[in-house]
């Protein structure tokens, strides 16, 4: 767990329990062993403090918060434990809870839609959460069909502005605005940062081990634009050197320099196009070695289909997965053929 992570109610971070383990460390050990042989957790370990964390710049209504639980570390420890426990049952109890449906917009098929969702929640015990689901529809249905539709299904129409995990689903990946949320969580994690007097060595640990976690969800699946690659370096290289609007500091080395390996006279900083890309190959690993896999079948019946992914051209007009993966061929191939 990580050092400086917000406490619970108790008010002690990991760091505490780190630096104090020899004082405490007996206790706590005895602590956790206790909840399991006698299978009662302490209600003092099960209070949790609610933080509400804004989804949006200027939230208006509950739906526009995410609720943060801040939890003790005692009681992460022993949640800790019961999941590596149960790794290998999780399959067994866990069902999937998103779901994507495909059809025709004439009303037996939206009659039979809510027909499968009702037999699900009856099957299952759970009911779709209508106010979190949306439907969308082709460019060519006319809007009083959109809205009445979507009236009938009971959910909300989805919006080009819409995210699901973090990522646009209608607006292309190739628009930097598309990655605006990524740009505010380095601007965001570094404003809190330059408020501390840090040493170089700090902050070079604070961009691997920090920074350094955040952009490789948004590259698994897509190459980020040349300008928004170009916006995290400069965060990133700004928040080392100590730079800001209000503090303006010489730049004495090139930030290529800080990139190479310690043993060439860098500091081993990763690079944001190297990691994106070996993101990407990742995802071609993948698809070319798992047979079995359902987005790869999918892939490859649209646009392989009987040819050969490395020899296969480019088409006009494809995924953003599909062109990252095509788009990281070359860099490939010497390993892979």
């Amino acid at each position: 767990m990580k050092s400086l992570k917000a406490p619970g109610p108790d008010g002690m971070p990991t760091l505490f329990y780190k630096r104090c383990w020899e004082t405490v460390g007996e206790e706590v050990t005895q602590t956790i062993q206790n909840v399991f042989t006698s299978a009662t957790l302490p209600m003092e370990l099960n209070h949790t403090n609610i933080v509400l964390i804004p989804k949006v710049k200027h939230p208006t209504i509950p739906s526009e918060y995410r609720l943060l639980a801040l939890t003790d570390i005692i009681y992460k420890v022993i949640t800790k434990i019961l999941a590596q426990r149960l790794k290998g049952h999780l399959d067994k109890l866990v069902d999937k809870n998103e779901l994507l449906l495909f059809g025709t917009l004439d009303n037996q098929t939206i009659h039979t839609l809510l027909q499968i969702l009702h037999i699900y929640a009856v099957w299952s015990g759970k009911t779709t959460n209508m106010q979190k689901s949306a439907v969308y529809f082709n460019k060519g249905v006319q809007r009083h069909r959109r809205i009445e539709v979507a009236t009938l299904l009971g959910v909300k129409q989805m919006e080009y502005t819409d995210k699901y995990l973090g990522h646009h689903l209608l607006k292309p990946n190739h628009l930097n605005s598309s990655f605006d949320s990524l740009e505010d969580k380095f601007v965001t994690k570094t404003a809190g940062w330059k408020r501390i007097h840090l040493p170089d060595a700090c902050r070079t640990m604070l961009i691997k081990t920090e920074l350094g976690l955040i952009p490789p969800f948004n590259m698994a699946t897509s190459l980020l634009p040349r300008k928004t690659l170009a916006h995290l370096i400069r965060i990133v290289r700004n928040f080392w050197w100590g730079h800001d609007k209000e503090v303006q500091k010489m730049h004495f080395i090139r930030w290529n320099q800080f990139e190479l390996e310690k043993e060439q006279g860098g500091l081993g900083i990763r690079p944001l196009k190297n990691l994106n890309n070996a993101m990407i190959a990742k995802l071609v690993w993948k698809f070319l070695d798992d047979e079995y896999c359902i987005w790869g079948k999918i892939m490859k019946a649209k646009y392989v289909k009987n040819g050969n992914f490395w020899e296969i051209k480019k088409p006009t007009s494809c995924s953003a997965t599909w062109n990252a993966m095509l788009s990281v061929r070359e860099d490939m191939r010497d390993g892979c053929c």
